[in-house]
């Protein structure tokens, strides 16, 4: 039987749905400085973002999309993101990563390995 986990994260609990986890989670409620980079560290949150105007299924809430996110070791995440407001069909979330040799699908941690792959897949089911 094949399971799909989806870890979403609660912004105004600060609780993740599908996990009970020992490291801090993101204030959502402060700004936060990012960029792009091509280099994670093992312990560092991964924010990902997908733009698509088609996702805004409904124009006066705000919608979630998924996104499947892989590592090199074989380890596999599907992360709701959220609409970043109403009506704006950007979609943003994040997962927090660790070091680790081999993977643990489902556990809302994304498990990864030195000097390995990140993927990110986004299926666009309405085009």
């Amino acid at each position: 039987m094949l399971a799909t986990y989806r870890c979403t994260v609660d912004f105004d609990k600060r609780a993740l749905d599908l996990a009970t986890t020992a490291f801090e989670l993101v204030d959502a409620a402060q700004l936060l400085a990012l960029t792009n980079t091509d280099t994670v560290h093992a312990g560092d949150a991964v924010f990902l973002q997908v733009s698509d105007a088609d996702q805004n299924r409904n124009a006066a809430v705000i919608d979630t999309t998924d996104l499947i996110v892989t590592t090199a070791i074989g380890d596999t995440e599907t992360i709701r993101l959220r609409e970043t407001g109403v009506n704006t069909g950007v979609f943003v979330g994040y997962v927090q990563t660790r070091s680790a040799a081999t993977a643990s699908s489902g556990d809302c941690l994304l498990q990864v390995d030195r000097d390995s792959q990140i993927t990110a897949t986004y299926t666009d089911f309405y085009n």
